[in-house]
């Protein structure tokens, strides 16, 4: 999967979704991911629901009038429609996200049915989440009672029913959001309920922060593919590859250089344009599968904000990766061990530089990255990079089957041959 995310509220009305596909068909991007576009409720949060077949007003009328009229989910629905259908005209499949683990605390749902959540006491539960050493919880969200219990069989049975309706409408996965705090027979419940409508729909679980023993969890319960902590890795720690390689072992697993939770990786590295490419290239080489979040490829900076965000948020470019991110995507696509997790090796090169070795489908790839610090020699003998190896990535030659370089700040290297 090599993913774009199309953050909605930098966007707009459905109809201007269509006209972002040129620019991402033109980067190699197969899949797109978007945000909720629901009716959210009071907060105006786009992952807090209100109404799951309803529409967020600046995305099925343009504005952000919430009165709701009736031709909102009419003109919502063929404004969908379309885009989606653009979208499979240009080969792309597009994963929406399902919001699972709670709704927003004014819908409907909690009036008509309280027996689906959670109460203490008289008070409804909020979710939250660990940031750091703090926990952030969530007012603005009711969660539901995800206990197997003969009151709340019939919210699975309405989740489920809300799949089947994006499958109908022409979805071809779901990026499921928290899909750690939802229990794994819910989960097996949806995907398998899915897969009966359409047996190639495809599941991603959110993982962000998990444990190896929560990732596996997840992994084991029908997902397709899991999202890895790429983005938190020094790049210097050989101890991340260990970890990953037992998750590689039974997952697959996409990185991102950020995402839409995170901050902007051209505001934390200074808008150093070499740097953040450097950590795309690492990610889309690193896994089986890669995510990129709109903006990222024009530097912005500003990160997108779920309750505020508007299409004239969106930043002027610091600089411009299309082309590059372009190059990067046809090498993952024509090399069979990019697509992969497979298992890595750490290669120790000394203090400012990463290398690791992996090895999937047949295939052996080294792959090099000059992180901080001044220019850094590298050498590798014919026996390190393999036989009859040759160069994918990066400007630098092969000599007798070795390489003797001298990297610079940002520099990446890649080579690939038949596995040993």
């Amino acid at each position: 999967m090599i993913v774009y995310n199309l953050f909605p509220r930098l966007v707009g009305p459905f109809h201007r979704w269509i006209q972002w596909l040129d620019h991402i068909q033109a980067m190699g991007f197969t899949w797109i991911y978007v945000n909720p576009f629901h009716l959210p409720g009071h907060s105006g949060s786009l992952y807090a629901v209100k109404d799951y077949y309803l529409y967020h007003p600046m995305f099925s009328v343009g504005h952000d009038d919430f009165r709701f009229v009736p031709q909102q989910r009419e003109a919502g629905d063929h404004g969908l429609k379309a885009f989606l259908e653009a979208a499979h005209g240009r080969g792309i499949r597009v994963a929406m996200d399902l919001v699972a683990n709670h709704t927003a605390t004014d819908s409907n749902l909690v009036r008509l049915h309280p027996e689906w959540y959670r109460w203490r006491g008289r008070r409804i539960v909020h979710p939250g989440a660990r940031e750091g050493r703090r926990r952030v919880v969530w007012g603005d969200l009711a969660r539901f009672d995800h206990r197997n219990r003969p009151e709340t069989r019939a919210q699975k049975e309405y989740m489920l029913e809300v799949v089947r309706h994006y499958l109908r409408m022409g979805f071809d996965g779901f990026r499921c959001d928290a899909a750690y705090q939802v229990p794994s027979h819910t989960w097996r419940k949806l995907i398998r309920g899915a897969r009966a409508v359409r047996k190639d729909v495809t599941f991603l679980g959110e993982t962000l922060g998990c444990s190896l023993k929560e990732t596996l969890r997840i992994r084991r319960a029908g997902f397709d593919y899991v999202f890895n902590n790429f983005k938190w890795w020094n790049l210097q720690d050989p101890g991340f590859l260990h970890g990953h390689n037992q998750i590689a072992a039974e997952a697959a697993s996409i990185s991102f250089p950020e995402t839409h939770d995170t901050n902007r990786l051209a505001a934390e590295l200074g808008g150093n344009r070499a740097a953040c490419l450097q950590r795309y290239v690492l990610a889309a080489f690193f896994s089986a599968g890669v995510m990129m979040p709109l903006g990222f490829e024009f530097g912005a900076y500003r990160k997108p904000d779920v309750l505020r965000s508007r299409p004239e948020d969106l930043e002027p470019a610091r600089f411009h990766l299309r082309d590059d991110i372009a190059h990067v995507h046809r090498i993952k696509r024509s090399e069979p061990v990019f697509q992969s997790d497979g298992r890595l090796h750490w290669l120790e090169l000394g203090e400012g530089l990463c290398g690791f070795v992996k090895e999937a489908h047949g295939q052996r790839a080294v792959v090099l990255a000059h992180v901080w610090g001044g220019e850094r020699p590298v050498r590798l003998d014919a026996h390190v990079l393999g036989p009859h190896a040759r160069v994918v990535y990066g400007l630098r030659r092969l000599e007798h089957g070795g390489l003797r370089a001298a990297l610079v700040p940002g520099e990446v290297f890649a080579s690939v041959t038949h596995a040993h």
